[in-house]
């Protein structure tokens, strides 16, 4: 049976950051910390709940998972999507690996991250030495490589433009975020698509990318410059790859194998039963009532 803890860690803002450390049932011959564990973290206007189904797969395939809510984001953790802030969300990961590292103490850490996440995580795994020795494979589902492009074509507005430069607020889908969120993106050059380029080229771990043939969002030519072999292309897929359940399940799958190849060369990839599904989300619910009380 997949049990699965809650925790709130501090990231180093001292906010609290709600975390799900779900540990697979499947016995895979590994003492816990050699268990291969996968990060999770939530895309923009996700939460942790949303992860259900991709973190079933793994488990499903002897992978422990660990998912956690963003800061300044929806969900349990501190702050407001208001202030939503790029670099404290990449910090936050950084924190998350730590974490899981040190204190769950797990050896073999992957990463799967969506759309915005995957530029933060390019972007944290960039940066120390001893985060690119503890991260194994990042593998992305429809990863954002021109941050300024995707916006701009998000918001039907350039808000990094010196034009907008007054702008105090934009809504980013459902949600206004304030102008902190350009400001601190410029500050750091996360904003450009020169700047992913130069940070992959300090990551010496495989990175993956799943694109979306019909992605409006992002540009898949960029992708495949960006990422080269390592692109996987879905078919009739969109950014948001969730309103097509079809889709989702064909890119899941994908994701599963890429990770077992990575992990363990095989690539049999076992599918989570309808019973195992009503199971799983029956425990996350119960998680979620708890949290509330």
């Amino acid at each position: 049976m997949i049990t699965t803890k809650q925790q709130f860690i501090k990231n180093r803002y001292n906010k609290n950051i709600y975390t799900l450390y779900s540990e697979s049932s499947i016995d895979t011959g590994n003492a816990n910390k050699n268990r291969p564990v996968v990060i999770m973290p939530c895309a923009y206007e996700k939460t942790v709940i949303d992860y259900i189904f991709p973190a079933l797969y793994l488990l499903t395939n002897g992978f422990d998972v660990v998912r956690y809510d963003n800061p300044n984001h929806l969900g349990a953790s501190d702050g407001d999507i208001y202030d939503f802030d790029l670099v404290e969300i990449y910090e936050t990961l950084q924190d998350v690996i730590h974490h899981v590292s040190t204190v769950i103490k797990k050896e073999n850490i992957s990463i799967l991250a969506t759309s915005l996440m995957a530029r933060c995580t390019v972007k944290a795994l960039s940066e120390y030495d001893h985060l690119k020795k503890t991260v194994r494979l990042l593998v992305n589902m429809v990863g954002v490589v021109n941050l300024r492009d995707t916006i701009s074509k998000v918001c039907e507005l350039d808000v990094f433009s010196d034009e907008h430069f007054d702008l105090k607020e934009f809504k980013v889908l459902n949600h206004y975020v304030n102008r902190k969120f350009v400001d601190r993106a410029k500050d750091i050059g996360l904003h450009t698509y020169e700047s992913i380029t130069n940070e992959i080229s300090k990551v010496d771990i495989p990175i993956y990318n799943i694109a979306a043939s019909n992605d409006h969002w992002v540009d898949l030519q960029e992708i495949i410059n960006t990422y080269k072999d390592n692109v996987i292309i879905l078919p009739g897929g969109i950014h948001e790859v969730s309103k097509n359940p079809n889709a989702a399940k064909v890119m899941l799958k994908k994701v599963t194998e890429i990770f077992m190849q990575n992990h363990n060369g095989n690539a049999t990839v076992r599918e989570p039963d309808f019973n195992a599904l009503i199971k799983f989300t029956q425990q996350e619910r119960e998680l979620e009532r708890m949290l509330e009380n």
